[in-house]
């Protein structure tokens, strides 16, 4: 996949995909203990899950931070073959950058995909998971890292499955950090695929085209100074629109091409879950809360606000939510307690957001040094515990 709009600001291509030997210990692939609410025992990664199933793996080390989750990215049922997007995260690695992917219609653990080494990276980016046109699922990624001895931010693009061969692009440095930061990604089933991009205050639209991507000309003015951010992809009167989501500024509405639109401050900002194509789900965490809010795509909200307990003292420290199924919302994060926790959220009536009778409070994943939770599928959750990742069973 080549970025044309990308190439204005960086002209260095290069890179490949590539297992370090050192960072992954292989294991039998016996059964293990089921989920429980202390140990962390560990099933492992299937090794190339994203192709062929492979063996099973343990990443035991070298595992530092920061991290990124972003769902599933909403696919109208049947298309392209494929009713299920899966769920991405990335994570920073001695050995470079990992994504972690899952298929949940086949209901295999996640599986592995790592880039070239990449130092310094301070914040992480990534698109809703969706499918490359081979079948492989995948989520692009943007990273952020200090330039050493500066007070600049570099950028740095990578496919992360989403081009074959994948591609690791230079996208730039950025004065100051603050402006580096500002950066996000999404993904939109419209149209064959599209990706939406904010890079230090310029957004970028590309339409996936036979495997490669065309961007339109940068769209400047894109949330300058706002941080970190997501973009979900809605559909409105069968058109794109992007949910741009940063935490504690609310959510705005753009056009596909990322023309100003409707801003939801009372829409929760913390993670953006698509419930349909015109409907989706912001989260927040106040305090020991939850907080829950429906909106469509024309920036109405939808039923009133819900509040769900976290079973933290205090706001969590990580957020990530994606559904499975069609109705259900499962929402993870790790409290002030040390241990990672799941809750799923009945969304079937977008208008009266609830918790089931007998999975009304939070259950326990695992304790210890827990730093992030990641609810890849109804099946598996992935868990950065020490500088480790675990694949455990869901609770």
């Amino acid at each position: 996949m080549v970025l044309a709009a990308l190439a204005m600001v960086a002209l260095q291509l290069g890179g490949c995909t590539l297992i370090v030997a050192s960072k992954l210990s292989s294991a039998d692939a016996g059964v293990q203990p089921a989920a429980d609410s202390g140990s962390c025992a560990d099933q492992g990664f299937d090794d190339d899950s994203l192709d062929d199933g492979g063996g099973v793996f343990h990443l035991d080390s070298g595992v530092g931070g920061p991290f990124a989750f972003h769902g599933r990215a909403w696919v109208d049922p049947g298309a392209d073959g494929f009713d299920y997007a899966p769920s991405v995260a990335v994570f920073a690695s001695d050995a470079g950058l990992i994504a972690v992917a899952n298929l949940e219609v086949e209901g295999r653990r996640p599986g592995l995909r790592f880039s070239q080494p990449l130092a310094g990276v301070r914040t992480l980016s990534i698109a809703a998971g969706h499918y490359y046109n081979t079948g492989s699922p995948c989520g692009e990624v943007m990273a952020v890292a200090d330039v050493p001895f500066d007070t600049t931010a570099a950028l740095t693009f990578w496919s992360a499955g989403c081009s074959d061969p994948e591609i690791f692009i230079d996208a730039g440095v950025y004065s100051s950090r603050t402006v580096g930061s500002d950066t996000g990604i999404g993904w939109s089933s419209q149209d064959g695929g599209v990706l939406g991009i904010h890079l230090a205050g310029t957004g970028l639209v590309c339409a996936e085209e036979g495997g490669t991507q065309n961007c339109s000309s940068p769209v400047p003015n894109q949330l300058v100074g706002d941080g970190p951010r997501s973009l979900e992809g809605m559909v409105a009167s069968g058109a794109l629109v992007w949910a741009t989501a940063t935490p504690g500024h609310g959510v705005v509405l753009q056009s596909t091409d990322f023309a100003s639109g409707p801003q939801l401050v009372s829409v929760p900002s913390g993670a953006v879950v698509p419930l349909r194509g015109d409907i989706a789900l912001g989260l927040e965490f106040s305090g020991s809360r939850l907080n829950a809010r429906v909106f469509n795509s024309a920036g109405l909200l939808l039923g009133d606000a819900a509040q769900f307990d976290t079973g933290s003292a205090a706001n969590p420290s990580t957020l990530a939510a994606t559904t499975y199924g069609t109705t259900l919302v499962r929402v993870a994060w790790v409290g002030t307690d040390g241990l990672g926790r799941v809750l799923d959220i009945d969304a079937s009536d977008p208008a009266n957001l609830h918790v089931s009778p007998d999975a009304a409070t939070p259950r326990v994943v695992c304790g210890g040094q827990v730093r992030f939770v990641a609810p890849m599928s109804s099946k598996w959750v992935v868990v950065a515990a020490g500088e480790g990742l675990a694949v455990r069973p869901a609770p």
